[in-house]
């Protein structure tokens, strides 16, 4: 097995396999970095059998990058009403904080 970057990356994989109920955020004011780590991060979750998985954005609206497959998938949320607690994991790609991941103060 190739090893891992980052110290905590076995850690983390451990937490992915052990969740059920999974989130996959993209930042406010999605661009395609946003977007394209979102729809990979899925991809890689239905590689280890992940099947409920919700990506989200809290924005007005996703980007329309028609050549990203999978990308009518992302849903508009509103993070100041969304029930979080509902999932096992929420995975934040792409963000420096969680005013930037969500849009909310």
């Amino acid at each position: 097995m190739k090893k891992m970057n980052y110290p905590q990356s076995q850690q983390i994989l451990e937490k992915i396999k052990s969740s059920e109920k999974i989130l996959i955020n993209c930042h406010t004011g999605a661009d395609v970095d946003s977007v394209s780590s979102c729809l990979l991060m899925n991809k890689a979750l239905l590689s280890l059998g992940k099947t409920n998985i919700r990506m989200i954005c809290s924005d007005k609206s996703v980007p329309d990058f028609r050549f990203l497959i999978d990308i009518n998938k992302i849903e508009i949320i509103d993070a100041n009403s969304f029930l979080f607690d509902k999932y096992d994991l929420l995975l934040i790609l792409d963000s420096g904080n969680w005013s930037y991941a969500t849009g909310s103060k």
